[in-house]
């Protein structure tokens, strides 16, 4: 089950910020892939995914990341849901838009 979730948060990252799959796996470091990689690691923990879960399917899709970066990506999201209301927008309406069925 956590994998559809993480399935429908996958592709409404990427439609919402227009970069593919591919791109949002990548180890990149730029701003523009860094920010939905961000939004996706807060997106899933919120959900009530474990980090050990959230880890494995990452993997899965080439990224191989640490417990140390997935916290730094939450600071982050938590600093512009702070600073940007349309941030706090655009979480709650993929929360509330995502379900299993």
């Amino acid at each position: 089950m956590k994998r559809i979730i993480f399935e429908k948060y996958v592709d409404k990252v990427c439609s919402i910020y227009g970069i593919s799959r591919e791109k949002l796996f990548t180890r990149s470091r730029v701003a523009h892939v860094n920010e939905p990689r961000y939004l996706l690691y807060y997106l899933c923990l919120n959900r009530g995914m474990r980090m050990c879960e959230l880890m494995d399917l990452l993997e899965q899709n080439g990224l191989k990341v640490f417990n140390t970066s997935i916290y730094h990506g939450l600071k982050m999201v938590d600093k512009m849901r702070l600073m940007d209301r349309d941030m706090r927008d655009m979480l709650n309406e993929i929360e509330l838009t995502t379900s299993i069925v």
